[in-house]
């Protein structure tokens, strides 16, 4: 087919057109007709942009940012191979899937050692293309919030540092800062924890060959939302210190969802002490008023300090909810050791702790008793009969549907 017959690029979306948002796919091959069936057979679901050569579509490919590149392996001029190569070198993450014609096997296992996602055979199966398209589509786009998490991590580093280093005298002497640290490293070790089992994942080959697991997109959500914790809290921290900011008043908040996705995010923190959790059990639709950072931050600390009592193994922690009258009462019930009883009077004062050598600052239950009875509620911890101690919180119910 002569080249110079066709157009060197075709762009199927406008300016400001509303589909933008879309999934996008970059279709790179010198033949028109296969460049129009991809075009035709995924134009209502995704943007599709077309290119006649690899030239061409480099240039769309640093212009459009696409979630899945469809690549012609045999071209005049640059080869898809030599391509996938220039692709590479661009955007190591998004997926390729290679076009290859009858009798190119050997070159389609040849691009998949280069850094090809997947290779498909001319003329091809709409079904079969549209089955291996949507399931990289899902891979690049899992993989692009991976990266966008890591850079948020990043930021977020360099910001704790830039600000401890302008405050470091705040960050002595005041009580505040004291908290606040002390309450990162909650989400922090969740932003871990997950971060490691997500590179277990990639590690094990789990996500290989556009195989992304739905744990991948899970682990990712967790991550997202504990780096948003830690940037609010820092966000308050940076404003309380400039006196430039009221606080952020109270919301509602739904204290099933709550519990869940502090359940859910200590898991790694339960696996690294080799320990139990669970939510045992929680009414749908209880809501109550308050600041969801600080409740977060009380309701966290409970749950980890009880992970931190109870031996490996044989470590066990049941966090539960019921009503009571007018009050929500939540429970973090474990197994451990207790508490001595000549120190359960002290437990709320700041910089007690039973746990110096390990690390422990004295403010977890100081802060979290304040927190609690900042939202008109009340917190007890008493040793069980048994082995364990339980924390109990009473919040007040707003709304019960």
């Amino acid at each position: 087919m002569n080249e110079a017959t066709l157009p060197p690029i075709q762009n199927t979306t406008q300016p400001d057109d509303p589909s933008a948002e879309r999934p996008t796919i970059l279709v790179i091959d010198d033949e028109l007709g296969p460049r129009e069936s991809v075009r035709f057979l995924f134009k209502n679901e995704y943007n599709v942009h077309c290119a006649d050569s690899v030239d061409a579509g480099i240039e769309l490919l640093n212009q459009q940012s696409p979630d899945v590149i469809i690549l012609d392996i045999k071209m005049p001029g640059k080869s898809g191979i030599e391509g996938l190569l220039e692709i590479r070198e661009i955007e190591p993450d998004t997926s390729v899937i290679m076009l290859t014609g009858f009798g190119s096997l050997q070159t389609a296992q040849q691009a998949m050692r280069n850094g090809a996602n997947d290779y498909v055979r001319k003329p091809f199966d709409t079904k079969e293309m549209r089955e291996i398209v949507e399931r990289h589509i899902t891979r690049s786009r899992v993989e692009k919030r991976r990266m966008q998490a890591a850079r948020e991590l990043s930021n977020l580093n360099d910001t704790m540092r830039k600000e401890l280093e302008e405050k470091q005298e705040l960050v002595a002497l005041g009580q505040r800062s004291s908290e606040i640290v002390h309450d990162l490293r909650n989400p922090l070790t969740v932003i871990y924890g997950y971060v490691q089992l997500l590179m277990c994942e990639m590690e094990n080959g789990a996500t290989l060959q556009g195989q992304t697991p739905d744990e991948a997109s899970e682990y990712l959500s967790i991550i997202e939302k504990n780096v948003k914790r830690c940037d609010t809290m820092l966000q308050e921290w940076r404003d309380e210190s400039r006196k430039n900011k009221e606080p952020d008043g109270p919301s509602l908040i739904s204290i099933s969802e709550a519990l869940r996705d502090i359940v859910q995010s200590s898991q790694p923190i339960a696996k690294t002490a080799n320990a139990n959790l669970s939510l045992l059990s929680c009414p749908e639709g209880i809501e109550i008023m308050a600041n969801a950072t600080d409740l977060y931050r009380a309701l966290q600390n409970l749950v980890t300090n009880a992970i931190q009592a109870v031996q490996p193994e044989t470590g066990c922690v049941v966090v539960k909810c019921t009503t009571d009258n007018d009050k929500i009462k939540i429970t973090v019930k474990d197994n451990g050791s207790g508490i001595p009883d000549d120190k359960l009077q002290d437990i709320f004062t700041p910089y007690f702790t039973t746990k110096k050598y390990s690390g422990g600052m004295g403010l977890g239950l100081y802060i979290t008793r304040s927190i609690i009875e900042q939202h008109s509620g009340s917190l007890d911890i008493c040793n069980n009969d048994g082995p364990g101690a339980t924390a109990t919180v009473r919040l007040p119910i707003l709304l019960s549907r």
